[in-house]
């Protein structure tokens, strides 16, 4: 900022006002810097924790398994109000006076600017351009998401025109996914507008049905543009079998539920024109598709962590053996009062049973991890916000990962060949905000 006249503006300060979807937040009074007539500011530490991740879905559902069974079940849902996207306005004016001695005075909102925060974190490296980061074919490599294009290399990984820079992602018939994406007119990605979304799934003969849907109000979205609320600027997409089977509004005609034994589906976002804006999202199952995919012989119940990831979209994995594994924990508490003279039979008389803490653990074990999985499971371990989904029932736990352990293969850096992790369950309101 820039203005101040030491000449006629005495006892100076720079006014900063502002604003988080409306509501005003803060105040600052900034001095002009050091030998400067002008000011620099830091919003990071006034704005951090602004920003929540919202795990509520389409009718109230949880985010890793909206859309809800009953009403619209539209393939797009958006944050609640106030979330993963945040509308900042910072209005400056000046406060001085007249004279040395002379009484202050405020003018406020002399200008101001408007700007917009998401990703559910404040980022503190810049990874180039956001363009290049979420949207770019040739660039990028995810959207709001952690999982990277090689994260998972299956051997039959092309049938029926897989790209060979698709981003593939080994899941369970009954597992949950959701793909998060900017939702805007070119105010952050000029020429790389999300308006499509394009759905193709196939069987061991081939290609079973194809749809391209719009981002629109009438999908669930609203139609992109640079007017729309904060809370519409981040969309969620229904990406997994489970969600897309509860996609109720006739946007599939055939959800992974309808198709005998598919092997696959492919989901990729599109322009206007029909041009892919990101690599093709290619969903295998794991209990048709062969290869090193199946994880689980069946035996135990099928699990599956869905976490925050530092991009502000939701990562999943469900890759996990040996999980119906539960560990009881029984502590009990005790009380002791202090003695008052010498006395025989001391802990009869002075240690007493209290009350009895008891509580489950979850035990996780992946069988075998490649590179990209391992890579990609450091952010599950270092994530605040992780939820527990058991399959057979769609139940979704809010846990916390009280201890993990993994067998490290040196030689390729830092590779996770296994995991086994401990799931405590959690309270969500007692998550920690981002």
């Amino acid at each position: 900022m820039t203005g101040h006249n030491p000449a006629t503006e005495f006892k100076f300060r720079y006014v900063i006002d502002i604003e988080v979807d409306g509501s005003a937040i803060a105040r600052i009074l900034k001095t002009p810097d050091a030998n400067s007539n002008n000011c620099t500011f830091n919003l990071s530490s006034v704005l951090y924790g602004q920003l929540t991740p919202d795990a509520d879905g389409d009718g109230g559902e949880s985010i890793m398994t909206y859309p809800a069974a009953s009403g619209a079940g539209l393939i797009f849902d958006l944050p609640a109000a106030g979330t993963e996207c945040i509308e900042v306005t910072i209005k400056i004016g000046r406060s001085y006076a007249t004279s040395a001695s002379g009484a202050v005075s405020v003018s406020a909102n002399e200008d101001n600017e408007t700007l917009y925060i998401f990703n559910g974190v404040i980022q503190y490296n810049n990874e180039n351009t956001i363009s290049d980061i979420y949207y770019n074919l040739a660039s990028s490599d995810n959207l709001l998401s952690n999982r990277a294009r090689q994260t998972f290399l299956w051997d039959r990984r092309a049938p029926y025109s897989i790209n060979n820079n698709a981003i593939l992602i080994p899941i369970y018939p009954n597992a949950y996914y959701t793909l998060s994406f900017i939702n805007d007119d070119g105010t952050y990605a000029s020429g790389h507008l999300i308006e499509k979304i394009a759905y193709a799934i196939y069987d061991a003969a081939g290609l079973v049905y194809q749809n391209i849907f719009n981002v629109s109000a009438a999908s669930g979205a609203a139609t992109p543009g640079g007017a729309v609320a904060a809370n519409q600027k981040i969309v969620r997409t229904a990406a997994g079998p489970a969600n897309l089977d509860k996609v109720s509004s006739g946007l599939i005609a055939s959800p992974p539920s309808a198709v005998t034994d598919w092997i696959f589906y492919k989901i990729q976002f599109l322009d206007a024109s029909n041009n892919p804006v990101s690599r093709e999202y290619a969903f295998i199952n794991r209990e048709t598709a062969g290869g090193n995919v199946h994880n689980n012989c069946g035996k135990y119940t099928k699990y599956q962590i869905a976490w925050f990831n530092d991009r502000g979209g939701w990562d999943y994995f469900d890759g996990f053996d040996l999980v119906d594994i539960k560990q009881w924990k029984i502590e009990r508490k005790k009380w002791q009062r202090t003695p008052i003279e010498q006395e025989s039979a001391y802990k009869a008389h002075h240690i007493k049973n209290s009350q009895i803490e008891k509580g489950s653990a979850i035990i996780l074990r992946t069988h075998w991890l490649q590179p990209g999985e391992s890579r990609m499971l450091h952010y599950m371990l270092s994530s605040p916000i992780c939820y527990l989904i058991e399959l057979s029932s769609g139940a979704v736990t809010p846990v916390i990962f009280s201890e993990s352990s993994f067998n490290q293969t040196l030689e390729y850096g830092l590779k996770m060949e296994s995991l086994t992790v401990t799931a405590e369950i959690a309270y969500k309101e007692n998550l920690p905000t981002l």
